[in-house]
């Protein structure tokens, strides 16, 4: 195995698991809560999960920052496939819209939570679903391209 396929190997791990975990989260856990438990249960739950989640999803960018710099560097900037500008520019704004629902948005729930304002952390946690929705169809239109453009 290259140093290149290792890279490659870790870079697709890091997207396996930000993009399935946008996708359990919003089409696996967030129904079942909803189905089950009212909102002094789901929220808090709800607030941990999602918790965890962006934790794991801050060492997935770091992992895909790494090993994608690594990649273009070992292929030279000029010879980068235009697939990989767009996975770039696109990465680029799903790491944007990650970073601004953590800080904003997942604050404000915390906070919510804490005061047990369930109708304010509920806006909040819709504000968290539309931007997971967003970046889980960014996510899996970088993975159409890069499969369309063969890399």
């Amino acid at each position: 195995m290259t140093l290149y396929s290792l890279l490659l190997l870790f870079h697709l791990l890091a997207v396996v698991v930000w993009v399935g975990g946008m996708a359990f989260t919003l089409f696996c856990l967030r129904p079942a809560a909803i189905a089950l438990l009212p909102p002094p249960l789901r929220i808090p739950l709800m607030h941990a999960a999602l918790g965890h989640f962006f934790k794991i999803v801050v060492m997935a960018i770091a992992l895909l920052l790494a090993t994608g710099v690594a990649m273009i560097l070992m292929v030279g900037a000029k010879n980068m496939p235009v697939a990989w500008m767009w996975m770039v520019g696109l990465g680029a704004v799903m790491m944007s819209i990650f970073f601004y629902l953590r800080a904003a948005a997942f604050s404000r729930l915390g906070k919510c939570v804490e005061a047990q304002d369930w109708p304010v952390a509920a806006r909040q946690l819709e504000q968290i679903r539309l931007g997971v929705m967003l970046n889980l169809a960014i996510g899996l239109a970088i993975i159409a391209v890069m499969k369309l453009g063969r890399y």
